[in-house]
């Protein structure tokens, strides 16, 4: 009578686990020793650790394989001194994954507070960069000078529209800027 009964249960679930067959397991389960529930819960525990930090670690570097003209990661600048930060050497910036046409504006703030402007130059003019995901250097390299030595805090930024350094001073809207990036170099002498 019981394996009629069990028969008539597994029709009736459709191939899935009849609730008489779901409580039987539930009972296994209840009478295993509370260690051994434990040491599972443990193991359920640490592995949900392990995949949340290795989607953080995975997930934080930005991918060098974006889509050609699908969406990507935003513009991403670097700042780099040749051969290496000291007085005389060149300052040089370059901007990845561009997608479109835009204006680089850039200066330094040194310890003391003064701010060195990069970009605009003294006669207003930017540096303008061509879309493309590759990586570009900017045209135009800055030479470190002995009146740059020390600490500098150097901000660049990728712009829809040329702005000017007073429009850079007072924040250029937030709408206008494509990417922004600011670093800290120290410049030897």
């Amino acid at each position: 009578m019981k394996n009629d009964d069990d028969e008539i249960d597994r029709l009736l679930a459709f191939g899935r686990t009849s609730a008489p067959e779901q409580e039987r397991m539930l009972e296994r389960l209840a009478r295993r020793s509370p260690k051994r529930a434990i040491r599972a819960g443990w193991a359920v525990a640490a592995c949900a650790v392990l995949a949340w930090a290795a989607a953080r670690f995975f997930s934080a570097a930005p991918s060098d394989f974006v889509a050609r003209g699908g969406i990507g990661a935003p513009p991403v600048i670097e700042v780099t001194c040749s051969p290496r930060c000291a007085a005389g050497a060149r300052l040089l910036f370059s901007v990845s994954y561009l997608r479109q046409p835009a204006s680089f504006a850039a200066y330094a703030v040194a310890a003391n507070g003064e701010r060195v402007w990069f970009f605009p130059e003294d006669d207003g003019s930017l540096p303008e960069l061509a879309a493309s995901i590759d990586k570009q250097v900017v045209p135009r390299a800055i030479v470190l000078t002995a009146r740059d030595e020390g600490r500098l805090s150097v901000r660049a930024l990728v712009l829809s529209t040329p702005a000017t350094r007073a429009l850079i001073s007072a924040g250029v809207p937030r709408d206008q800027v494509l990417a922004e990036h600011t670093t800290e170099i120290e410049v030897k002498p």
